[in-house]
């Protein structure tokens, strides 16, 4: 079963079975976050902003993702370490509602691990096209920004999170007691959780998922930071 922390942030360290690390979205200095001394086999970068691109944090020379065009990208990753091989794929979107003139560009990466589809939306600024959400498709383990602001307001998290059918969703991207001065950090996490219907809050730093216990309506699951 893939294991999942979340790391603060936009950033989370998911681990398959067989021990494949992944990182979303490291954050660099300027986020009043404290980041782990962890290393991976692959990051997940959705785009060049300083809060999500700090690679350099990661160590185990992981092999760094990210979309250079603006059409869909395909990444196949063979970690020799594990044995395992993946195929992410990488859509474009924006930044902000404004085709990315405020913000510039964003990639969600979708992807399959131990019989779960998973999709990081980075920093997701807009509601899907009907376009999009097919591409997509239906969501087991969803990665969702919350905060509003240049991601996301919780109202339209919620209406990405019914597009997409999403039944696991870990929010990311919201205000926090540390980032209260942070200005593009509008909405903290309870504007969001009050939206949804079935919230868990962990109390752990990370948590499994089994592909075969999947819940019928969507879960939020809230996991500490660290």
């Amino acid at each position: 079963m893939p294991n999942i922390r979340y790391l603060g942030h936009s950033s989370f360290y998911i681990s398959s079975s067989k021990g494949t690390a992944i990182v979303t979205d490291p954050f660099g200095k300027t986020m009043p976050y404290t980041f782990p001394m962890i290393s991976a086999d692959i990051i997940l970068q959705s785009h060049e902003h300083a809060d999500h691109n700090a690679y350099w944090r990661v160590g185990g020379n992981p092999q760094v993702l990210k979309r250079t065009s603006d059409y869909i990208a395909e990444f196949e990753a063979n970690v020799q370490r594990t044995g395992e091989n993946f195929v992410f794929k990488a859509f474009p979107s924006y930044h902000d509602k404004f085709i990315g003139k405020k913000k510039g560009p964003n990639t969600i990466f979708m992807w399959y691990m131990d019989g779960l589809k998973f999709c990081f939306l980075g920093d997701l600024g807009h509601i899907l096209s009907e376009k999009e959400v097919e591409w997509l498709g239906e969501i087991d383990v969803l990665f969702c920004p919350v905060g509003g602001g240049t991601v996301l307001t919780s109202s339209d998290a919620v209406l990405v999170i019914n597009q997409l059918k999403a039944k696991i969703i870990f929010p990311m991207h919201y205000k926090t007691k540390l980032t209260e001065y942070i200005s593009w950090l509008e909405e903290p996490l309870e504007n969001f959780t009050n939206k949804m219907g079935n919230v868990e809050t962990l109390y752990a730093l990370a948590t499994q998922v089994d592909c075969n216990h999947l819940p019928k309506s969507p879960v939020v699951k809230i996991l500490e930071m660290g």
